[in-house]
Protein backbone atom coordinates (compact mmCIF):
# COMPACT_ATOMS: atom_id res chain seq x y z
CA UNK A 1 0.00 0.00 0.00
CA UNK A 2 1.43 3.37 -1.01
CA UNK A 3 2.43 6.13 1.37
CA UNK A 4 -0.53 8.23 2.41
CA UNK A 5 -3.17 5.51 2.30
CA UNK A 6 -2.71 4.66 5.96
CA UNK A 7 -3.12 8.33 6.84
CA UNK A 8 -6.25 8.48 4.72
CA UNK A 9 -7.86 5.70 6.70
CA UNK A 10 -7.72 7.93 9.76
CA UNK A 11 -9.68 10.81 8.24
CA UNK A 12 -13.16 9.28 8.31
CA UNK A 13 -15.17 11.21 10.80
CA UNK A 14 -17.57 9.85 13.39
CA UNK A 15 -19.78 12.58 14.77
CA UNK A 16 -20.13 11.92 18.48
CA UNK A 17 -21.27 13.86 21.49
CA UNK A 18 -24.69 12.18 21.75
CA UNK A 19 -25.04 10.29 25.01
CA UNK A 20 -28.08 8.42 23.75
CA UNK A 21 -29.37 5.17 25.16
CA UNK A 22 -30.32 2.61 22.57
CA UNK A 23 -33.08 0.13 23.15
CA UNK A 24 -31.83 -3.06 24.80
CA UNK A 25 -32.01 -6.31 22.83
CA UNK A 26 -33.10 -4.45 19.70
CA UNK A 27 -33.26 -6.71 16.65
CA UNK A 28 -32.54 -5.28 13.21
CA UNK A 29 -35.33 -6.21 10.78
CA UNK A 30 -34.35 -8.58 7.98
CA UNK A 31 -34.40 -7.51 4.33
CA UNK A 32 -36.80 -9.49 2.17
CA UNK A 33 -34.28 -9.53 -0.69
CA UNK A 34 -30.55 -9.48 0.10
CA UNK A 35 -29.69 -7.68 -3.14
CA UNK A 36 -32.41 -5.04 -2.83
CA UNK A 37 -30.95 -1.52 -2.84
CA UNK A 38 -34.15 0.54 -2.82
CA UNK A 39 -35.00 2.83 0.07
CA UNK A 40 -38.69 2.23 -0.67
CA UNK A 41 -38.43 -1.38 0.49
CA UNK A 42 -35.69 -0.98 3.10
CA UNK A 43 -36.85 -1.96 6.61
CA UNK A 44 -34.47 0.70 7.98
CA UNK A 45 -35.16 4.19 6.65
CA UNK A 46 -35.40 7.83 7.67
CA UNK A 47 -38.71 7.23 9.44
CA UNK A 48 -37.31 4.72 11.94
CA UNK A 49 -33.51 5.18 11.86
CA UNK A 50 -33.51 7.02 15.22
CA UNK A 51 -34.64 3.79 16.87
CA UNK A 52 -31.57 1.96 15.51
CA UNK A 53 -28.86 4.54 16.21
CA UNK A 54 -25.60 3.97 18.10
CA UNK A 55 -25.66 0.18 17.92
CA UNK A 56 -22.29 -1.54 18.29
CA UNK A 57 -22.97 -3.99 15.46
CA UNK A 58 -23.75 -1.26 12.92
CA UNK A 59 -21.52 0.99 10.81
CA UNK A 60 -23.29 4.27 9.96
CA UNK A 61 -22.06 5.96 6.77
CA UNK A 62 -23.03 9.28 5.16
CA UNK A 63 -22.03 9.24 1.48
CA UNK A 64 -22.51 12.94 0.73
CA UNK A 65 -19.85 15.47 -0.24
CA UNK A 66 -18.09 17.70 2.26
CA UNK A 67 -19.90 20.70 0.76
CA UNK A 68 -23.30 19.11 1.39
CA UNK A 69 -22.42 18.22 4.95
CA UNK A 70 -21.21 21.73 5.81
CA UNK A 71 -24.12 23.52 4.12
CA UNK A 72 -27.01 21.15 4.80
CA UNK A 73 -26.26 19.57 8.15
CA UNK A 74 -25.69 15.98 9.18
CA UNK A 75 -26.94 13.13 11.33
CA UNK A 76 -25.00 12.63 14.55
CA UNK A 77 -23.41 9.18 14.65
CA UNK A 78 -22.70 8.85 10.92
CA UNK A 79 -19.16 8.86 9.54
CA UNK A 80 -18.44 10.50 6.19
CA UNK A 81 -17.09 8.63 3.18
CA UNK A 82 -17.84 10.64 0.01
CA UNK A 83 -19.24 8.45 -2.76
CA UNK A 84 -19.12 10.63 -5.86
CA UNK A 85 -15.64 11.78 -6.87
CA UNK A 86 -13.97 9.44 -4.41
CA UNK A 87 -15.55 5.99 -4.18
CA UNK A 88 -17.05 6.02 -7.68
CA UNK A 89 -18.04 8.29 -10.54
CA UNK A 90 -18.84 8.15 -14.23
CA UNK A 91 -15.49 9.75 -15.11
CA UNK A 92 -12.04 8.33 -15.60
CA UNK A 93 -9.42 8.43 -12.84
CA UNK A 94 -11.13 10.83 -10.41
CA UNK A 95 -12.40 8.04 -8.13
CA UNK A 96 -11.52 4.53 -7.00
CA UNK A 97 -14.11 3.00 -9.33
CA UNK A 98 -15.72 4.07 -12.57
CA UNK A 99 -19.39 3.31 -13.13
CA UNK A 100 -19.52 2.03 -16.68
CA UNK A 101 -21.86 -0.17 -18.69
CA UNK A 102 -20.22 -3.49 -19.50
CA UNK A 103 -20.99 -7.14 -20.24
CA UNK A 104 -20.47 -10.27 -18.17
CA UNK A 105 -18.84 -13.53 -19.26
CA UNK A 106 -22.07 -14.64 -20.95
CA UNK A 107 -22.43 -11.43 -22.92
CA UNK A 108 -25.25 -10.09 -20.76
CA UNK A 109 -25.36 -6.30 -20.53
CA UNK A 110 -24.65 -4.79 -17.11
CA UNK A 111 -25.74 -1.15 -16.62
CA UNK A 112 -23.34 1.31 -15.01
CA UNK A 113 -23.73 1.34 -11.24
CA UNK A 114 -25.26 -2.12 -11.01
CA UNK A 115 -23.50 -5.17 -9.56
CA UNK A 116 -20.66 -5.83 -12.01
CA UNK A 117 -20.90 -2.30 -13.43
CA UNK A 118 -18.03 -0.87 -11.37
CA UNK A 119 -14.56 -0.88 -12.92
CA UNK A 120 -11.57 -0.50 -10.59
CA UNK A 121 -9.38 2.40 -11.71
CA UNK A 122 -6.45 1.75 -9.37
CA UNK A 123 -4.63 -1.34 -8.16
CA UNK A 124 -5.43 -0.30 -4.60
CA UNK A 125 -9.17 0.39 -5.17
CA UNK A 126 -10.61 -2.83 -3.75
CA UNK A 127 -8.22 -2.86 -0.81
CA UNK A 128 -9.17 0.69 0.19
CA UNK A 129 -12.93 0.12 -0.05
CA UNK A 130 -12.68 -3.05 2.02
CA UNK A 131 -10.69 -1.19 4.66
CA UNK A 132 -13.37 1.52 4.86
CA UNK A 133 -16.48 -0.68 5.04
CA UNK A 134 -16.87 -3.42 7.63
CA UNK A 135 -17.70 -6.96 6.56
CA UNK A 136 -18.60 -7.97 10.11
CA UNK A 137 -21.31 -5.37 10.82
CA UNK A 138 -24.56 -4.13 9.38
CA UNK A 139 -23.97 -1.03 7.26
CA UNK A 140 -26.60 1.73 7.23
CA UNK A 141 -26.04 4.07 4.29
CA UNK A 142 -27.53 7.54 4.01
CA UNK A 143 -26.92 10.05 1.21
CA UNK A 144 -28.42 13.11 -0.48
CA UNK A 145 -31.60 11.37 -1.62
CA UNK A 146 -30.74 7.67 -1.48
CA UNK A 147 -29.34 7.07 -4.96
CA UNK A 148 -25.68 7.03 -3.89
CA UNK A 149 -26.62 4.52 -1.21
CA UNK A 150 -28.10 2.24 -3.88
CA UNK A 151 -24.91 2.44 -5.92
CA UNK A 152 -22.76 1.81 -2.85
CA UNK A 153 -24.71 -1.32 -1.96
CA UNK A 154 -24.22 -2.63 -5.50
CA UNK A 155 -20.46 -2.01 -5.33
CA UNK A 156 -20.14 -3.74 -1.96
CA UNK A 157 -22.11 -6.74 -3.21
CA UNK A 158 -19.81 -6.83 -6.26
CA UNK A 159 -16.86 -6.97 -3.83
CA UNK A 160 -18.32 -9.94 -1.98
CA UNK A 161 -20.25 -8.28 0.85
CA UNK A 162 -23.42 -9.89 2.19
CA UNK A 163 -26.37 -7.87 0.88
CA UNK A 164 -28.41 -8.87 3.93
CA UNK A 165 -26.23 -6.53 5.99
CA UNK A 166 -26.50 -3.50 3.68
CA UNK A 167 -29.37 -1.02 4.16
CA UNK A 168 -30.33 2.08 2.15
CA UNK A 169 -31.60 4.46 4.84
CA UNK A 170 -32.56 7.16 2.30
CA UNK A 171 -31.79 10.87 2.03
CA UNK A 172 -30.67 13.46 4.54
CA UNK A 173 -31.99 16.41 2.54
CA UNK A 174 -33.97 15.17 -0.46
CA UNK A 175 -36.55 12.41 -0.81
CA UNK A 176 -36.92 9.40 -3.09
CA UNK A 177 -40.38 8.24 -2.10
CA UNK A 178 -40.02 8.59 1.68
CA UNK A 179 -39.43 11.77 3.74
CA UNK A 180 -35.90 13.10 4.00
CA UNK A 181 -34.39 12.88 7.46
CA UNK A 182 -34.23 16.67 7.80
CA UNK A 183 -37.95 17.04 7.05
CA UNK A 184 -39.07 14.65 9.80
CA UNK A 185 -40.15 16.53 12.94
CA UNK A 186 -38.87 13.78 15.25
CA UNK A 187 -35.33 13.80 13.80
CA UNK A 188 -33.62 14.11 17.18
CA UNK A 189 -30.12 13.40 15.82
CA UNK A 190 -30.12 16.00 13.05
CA UNK A 191 -27.42 18.67 13.45
CA UNK A 192 -28.06 21.90 11.53
CA UNK A 193 -25.03 23.15 9.63
CA UNK A 194 -21.57 21.68 10.17
CA UNK A 195 -21.93 21.97 13.95
CA UNK A 196 -18.97 20.37 15.71
CA UNK A 197 -17.71 18.58 12.61
CA UNK A 198 -13.92 18.51 12.39
CA UNK A 199 -13.58 17.78 8.72
CA UNK A 200 -10.32 16.65 7.15
CA UNK A 201 -10.27 14.92 3.81
CA UNK A 202 -7.50 14.56 1.27
CA UNK A 203 -8.75 13.95 -2.26
CA UNK A 204 -5.11 14.17 -3.34
CA UNK A 205 -4.61 10.58 -2.23
CA UNK A 206 -5.85 9.48 -5.65
CA UNK A 207 -2.68 10.99 -7.12
CA UNK A 208 -0.62 8.54 -5.07
CA UNK A 209 -2.36 5.39 -6.31
CA UNK A 210 -1.42 3.13 -9.20
CA UNK A 211 -3.77 3.52 -12.20
CA UNK A 212 -4.90 0.38 -13.95
CA UNK A 213 -4.15 0.83 -17.63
Amino acid sequence: MKKGITIFLLIMLLITGCSCKKEENLVIPIKENANDTSVLTSPINTKNIDKYMFMKNVQYVDLRSSTSIMKEGHVAGFEFIPFLSFIASFNEYDSLYRMKATTDSTGKNIPAGQVGGFIAQYEESERIVKSLFSKDKYIFLISQAGSESSYMINLLIQLGYDGNLLYNVGGVINSEGIPSYKSITTNKYFVNGCGDVKYTFNFGILDELTPIK
